[in-house]
């Protein structure tokens, strides 16, 4: 049974050098001396110096298009490899379609064995000679190389015990502007702006490696407070970190913008003025001005204390024995006086001439 396999592997062994023997020599009557290979890498470098080494893995799935006597086009395997055959002699091109766009960035590209022109993502000027073919030369190291981005990203947030340290039950601040300025070698000069997220996160992605800044526009409503430079370090600033010195595919986080709340303003009690009563005036008919009571003066009694009785005087018109008070003309207080005067010194008068007509009568009646 082992001689039977043995005598096929045999078999099978002549079967394929005869296949063989017999394509070469099919190849050599058309002017093809036989396959030659040429191929290389889609990697990784993460050092970015073009040399493909140990720990860079490959690109799976990248499109190579090989141009010349023959045209070919196929896509690297697991490892990131391609491979072309060459079976006819004459001046070919490499070129490499760039993978993942906005995701990897372009690294450097190396000429392989065989030689060759390098441009960017291009390598031309292979040359295979006859004698290359029917040697069958494996022109090997074609390797483009890839970039890993970068990216910066923390929180801006209130830090309320200003320490410098987000911690839990400090939320993040949302809607702050936050702006990214710098230089790398793989773009042009950075100088973008992002708005802090729900959570006050922010993130600066798919930048190349280089020295960045990043700047906090201070958010209203907020004491500033402390700044604290995350992974890659960085010189702390109010509002800025700068000289921040960010390597090839580095994710560096922990950049942090701290924020004091301002205490709520206190209320102030706005006095109200009284509101001034509207009195509407009462019309009040005008009457003639009152004329001032005077004050009445006493009159001097008689200094002897026998009242003397005038002579009576008979009243021109009136009844006998009636004495009219004087007119004073219009009432008033001190008239008054004056008439109760006048009537108490009548009244005197009169009982003076009745208590001397008494003592006439008297005599009379004495002499009868």
């Amino acid at each position: 049974m082992n001689r039977c396999w043995r005598l096929s592997a045999v078999a099978l062994s002549v079967a394929l050098f005869g296949f063989v023997t017999q394509a070469r020599t099919e190849s050599a009557r058309a002017g093809i001396a036989g396959p030659a290979l040429i191929g290389g890498y889609v990697y990784f470098d993460l050092n970015n110096d073009g040399i493909k080494e140990n720990g860079e893995g490959g690109y799976s799935g990248a499109t190579i298009t090989l141009t010349g006597p023959e045209n070919h086009v196929t896509t690297t395997d697991a490892f990131g490899s391609y491979v072309f055959p060459v079976a006819r002699a004459g001046s070919y091109t490499i070129t490499e379609t760039q993978p993942a766009p906005g995701f990897l960035f372009d690294g450097l590209d190396a000429v392989g064995s065989q030689g060759g022109t390098l441009a960017n993502d291009v390598i031309s000027g292979i040359v295979f000679s006859a004698a290359d073919i029917q040697n069958q030369v494996r022109a090997t190291g074609y390797d483009f190389g890839e970039l890993f981005p970068s990216e910066l990203s923390g929180f801006v947030y209130e830090d309320r015990n200003n320490d410098g340290i987000k911690q839990p039950g400090e939320p993040g601040i949302p809607g702050v502007s936050v702006t990214l300025t710098g230089t790398s070698p793989l773009t042009a000069p950075v100088n973008t702006t992002v708005v802090t997220s729900a959570t006050g996160w922010f993130d600066f992605f798919y930048i190349g490696f280089g020295t960045y800044t990043i700047i906090e526009t201070q958010p209203a409503g907020y004491s500033d407070g402390v700044d604290t430079a995350g992974g890659v370090g960085g010189t702390v600033g109010n509002d800025v970190i700068s000289n921040i010195n960010l390597p090839l595919g580095t994710w560096s986080e922990g950049y942090l913008f701290g924020e004091l709340p301002q205490p709520a303003p206190t209320a102030t009690a706005t006095e109200t003025p009284p509101k001034l009563k509207t009195q509407t005036p009462t019309l009040t008919p005008t009457s003639a001005p009152s004329t001032p009571t005077p004050t009445p003066t006493p009159t001097p009694r008689p200094a002897t204390s026998t009242p003397v009785a005038p002579s009576p005087t008979k009243p021109s018109g009136g009844a006998a024995g009636v004495v009219r008070a004087p007119d004073t003309g219009t009432g008033g207080v001190r008239a008054a006086a004056a008439s109760v005067h006048d009537i108490a010194l009548l009244a005197l008068a009169l009982f003076a001439t009745g208590a001397a007509l008494a003592r006439q009568g008297i005599r009379r009646r004495s002499l009868l």
